[in-house]
C-alpha cells in the first residue's frame, strides 16, 4: 500500500492546553480513517494538521508529492447565485463524466436549476460530496459528515461510503456509522501511549483493545500503589538519608509517585454524574387521542393515538420534516391539533431538551446559568453548592466564569443536561440530546436515562444511543401511517424490505406501461419515430461541439464566454433528455 499521509513528533497546544505531543501516524491508500476522542482531545485539530489545513505547533506533516486533498466541512455551503448543478459543472466540465457521478450520487433526477439553498440537509451533503469526488481526490477528509441528517441520508452515505472504493478519513460520533464505514481507527486521548493509538480493525475490535491497554494500565498502578506504600512507610520511619542507598531510595520514591500520579489520571474513568432523580412517577403520564396536524397542507399526524406510561422509552425516527419536533410541541402544548386531544396526567410534570438548546443563556457565565442568585442550587430536595454541583458534569473552576458561547457544542449539551437535573418531572422530551457528545457523555447520559423513574420520548439521529436507550420505536414517513417497532434493527429490516418493494413496483410499473402501449406505430407516429432520432443524434454532434469549445484555451480564458457554452450544454441536454424520452415512448409501441 503507498503511503499518502506521514505525520512525524507532531504537538500542538490550545489556550496554553497541551491537546497532544510527539505524535504520528501514517495513512495508506485504501485506509478507511476513524478519527475519535474524548471532547476536547483535540479531534478537530489533529483532523486539521493531517488535511494540511492548519499547521501544527511542533512536528512535520508530509503528504505524497501531487497529492489531490477533498476536505467536507460540518456545514456545506454554495453560492446562490448559480445553481447546484452549475456549480458542478464549472468543477467538471466533462458533462458525461459530471452525469455518470451523478448517477452514482443518486442525484441525476434532481433539478438542475435548483438553488443549493432550496435543498434539504440531506441533498447539501450529498452535493458537497459530489463536488469533492468530482475533484478526484487520492484521500477524502469528513467531517462529521452525518451531524443533522435524517436517518435516511445517514443509512445513503454509510452505504455510498462502504461501496465507493475511496481513501478517506472522517471525524464522527455516529458510533454504527463507524463500525460500519471504517476499517481502521485513530483513538486520540491522553489516556493512550503517546496520545495516539491506531487499530487496523473495526470501532467493536478497536474498544477491546482498548479495554485490554487500559486494564493493563491499572494493573501497573496497583503494582505502583504498592510499591509506593512501601517506600512511604519507610520514609515514615524518619530514617537519616546520609547514605547513598538511603538517598536513592528517597529519590526513586519522589519518581515512583510522579509517575503514580500521572498514569492513575490516565486510567481514571471519565464520567459525568448525570441523574435525573428518582420520585415516583404515575403509571399513566400523557395519553394522546385520534390526534390529527397538518403544516402547509401537508398532513403530519392522522388519527394518531399514543399511551405514554413510566417505564415508556420512545425512540422517533424519521426523515428531517416528518413531524418529529413536532410532535414534542404538540405535547408542550406549543402548537394545538386540528383534530383531538393531547392530555397530560395531573401533576405530571415535563422536562424537555430543546435541539437548539435556546434556553442557554449564551452571554452569561457557565456558574450563572446554573445558578443565576446565590451560590448554592436545589437538587432533589437537597441545597448544594453550586460549584460542586457542576463539577459532576466535566467543568473545572476556571470554566465556570467563562460565558456559555464560548463552549463546545458538547459542553453546551452537559450544561443544557445540568440544568434540566434540576427540574422536578416525570417526563423527559429530549430533541437531539446526543449532539456533539463524546463516547464517555454518551455513557454516562445512557446510564442517567436507564435509572430514570418516569417516560422518555427521544429524538437523536444516534441510532446506537436509540437502540440502547429505548424499548420502543417510532417512524413518522407522512404521509404513510406510523410504524412501532421494537428496536432500531427491526426497523432497518423494515426499511431495506421496502425499498425493495418500492423498486420492485417501479420495475412493475414499466413492465405493464409496456405491455399497454406495445400496438404499433401509425404513419405519423412511424415518421415522428424517425425524425426524433435524426434530432437527437444532431443535438449529440452539437453537444459534443460545445464541450470542445468549452475545453479550448481561448475559451477558459474567456469567463463570459464559458458561461454561455455551460448553459448551451445544459439546454441542449435537457432536450436530448426529453427527446429521448418520447423515443422511448414510441419504441415501446413498435
Amino acid at each position: 500500500m503507498s503511503l499518502l499521509v506521514s505525520a512525524n513528533k507532531l504537538s500542538h497546544s490550545f489556550g496554553g492546553r497541551t491537546l497532544f505531543s510527539e505524535l504520528g501516524c501514517g495513512i495508506f491508500e485504501g485506509d478507511k480513517v476513524g478519527l475519535i476522542g474524548p471532547n476536547g482531545a483535540g479531534k478537530s485539530t489533529l483532523f486539521k494538521i493531517l488535511a494540511q489545513d492548519i499547521k501544527p505547533d511542533k512536528g512535520d506533516v508530509v503528504h505524497r508529492k501531487g497529492l489531490k486533498v477533498g476536505f467536507l466541512q460540518q456545514t456545506v455551503s454554495m453560492d446562490d447565485s448559480q445553481s447546484w448543478f452549475m456549480h458542478l459543472l464549472e468543477i467538471e466540465p466533462d458533462y458525461a463524466e459530471l452525469l455518470q457521478t451523478l448517477s452514482k450520487l443518486e442525484l441525476n433526477n434532481l433539478s438542475e436549476d435548483l438553488l443549493f439553498s432550496e435543498c434539504s440537509g440531506g441533498l447539501q451533503k450529498r452535493i458537497g460530496i459530489a463536488a469533492e469526488i468530482l475533484k478526484k481526490p487520492d484521500v477524502l477528509f469528513l467531517d462529521e459528515p452525518t451531524n443533522h441528517l435524517d436517518v435516511d441520508s445517514i443509512i445513503w452515505i454509510e452505504d455510498f461510503l462502504r461501496d465507493s472504493g475511496l481513501t478517506y478519513v472522517l471525524v464522527t460520533h455516529d458510533r454504527l456509522f463507524l463500525e460500519r464505514t471504517c476499517t481502521k481507527i485513530f483513538d486520540l486521548d491522553k489516556k493512550n501511549p503517546k496520545f495516539l493509538l491506531v487499530t487496523d480493525g473495526d470501532l467493536a475490535e478497536h474498544l477491546e483493545r482498548k479495554e485490554q491497554l487500559i486494564a493493563q494500565q491499572r494493573s501497573t498502578v496497583e503494582k505502583m500503589k504498592n510499591t509506593l506504600t512501601r517506600e512511604t512507610e519507610w520514609l515514615r520511619r524518619g530514617a537519616k538519608a546520609r547514605q547513598t542507598k538511603q538517598k536513592y531510595r528517597i529519590q526513586n520514591h519522589a519518581v515512583i509517585k510522579s509517575e503514580f500520579e500521572n498514569l492513575k489520571q490516565k486510567v481514571s474513568n471519565k464520567s459525568f454524574d448525570f441523574d435525573f432523580g428518582d420520585k415516583r412517577t404515575p403509571k399513566k403520564l400523557l395519553e394522546i387521542k385520534n390526534l390529527d396536524f397538518s403544516y402547509e397542507n401537508r398532513n403530519i399526524f392522522t388519527d394518531l393515538n399514543l399511551l405514554i406510561s413510566g417505564t415508556t422509552r420512545l425512540g422517533i425516527l424519521g426523515r428531517n420534516g416528518s413531524g418529529k419536533s413536532t410532535l414534542l410541541k404538540l405535547i408542550l402544548d406549543q402548537l394545538a391539533p386540528d383534530k383531538g386531544t393531547v392530555q397530560l396526567t395531573d401533576g405530571v410534570k415535563v422536562s424537555y431538551f430543546e435541539q437548539t438548546k435556546q434556553t442557554l443563556d449564551v452571554k452569561a457565565s457557565v456558574l450563572k446559568n446554573i445558578c443565576p442568585q446565590g451560590d448554592y442550587v436545589k437538587y432533589q430536595g437537597e441545597h448544594l453548592y453550586a460549584k460542586s454541583y457542576l463539577e459532576r458534569f466535566g467543568f473545572n473552576y476556571d470554566q465556570m466564569d467563562l460565558p456559555v458561547e464560548k463552549l463546545s457544542g458538547g459542553e453546551k449539551s452537559r450544561i443544557r443536561i445540568a440544568q434540566l437535573m434540576l427540574e422536578e418531572s416525570q417526563l423527559l422530551l429530549l430533541d437531539e440530546p446526543t449532539n456533539d457528545l463524546d463516547f464517555e457523555s454518551l455513557e454516562s447520559l445512557q446510564k442517567a436515562l436507564a435509572d430514570f423513574p418516569g417516560g422518555i420520548i427521544l429524538v437523536t439521529h444516534d441510532r446506537y444511543f436509540m437502540d440502547v436507550s429505548c424499548n420502543q420505536i417510532m417512524y413518522m414517513d407522512p404521509p404513510e401511517p406510523i410504524q412501532l417497532f421494537s428496536d432500531y434493527f427491526q426497523w432497518e429490516d423494515y426499511y431495506a424490505r421496502a425499498n425493495l418493494l418500492k423498486e420492485q413496483e417501479k420495475l412493475s410499473a414499466k413492465k405493464d406501461k409496456k405491455a399497454a402501449v406495445k400496438k404499433g406505430l401509425n404513419f405519423n407516429e412511424t415518421r415522428e419515430f424517425e425524425g426524433v432520432e435524426k434530432e437527437i443524434a444532431q443535438l449529440e454532434e452539437k453537444l459534443e461541439k460545445l464541450k470542445n469549445e468549452s475545453q479550448q484555451e481561448t475559451t477558459l480564458a474567456d469567463s463570459k464566454r464559458t458561461y454561455e457554452i455551460f448553459v448551451e450544454m445544459d439546454q441542449t441536454s435537457k432536450k436530448i433528455d426529453t427527446l429521448f424520452t418520447r423515443w422511448q415512448e414510441l419504441d415501446l409501441k413498435k
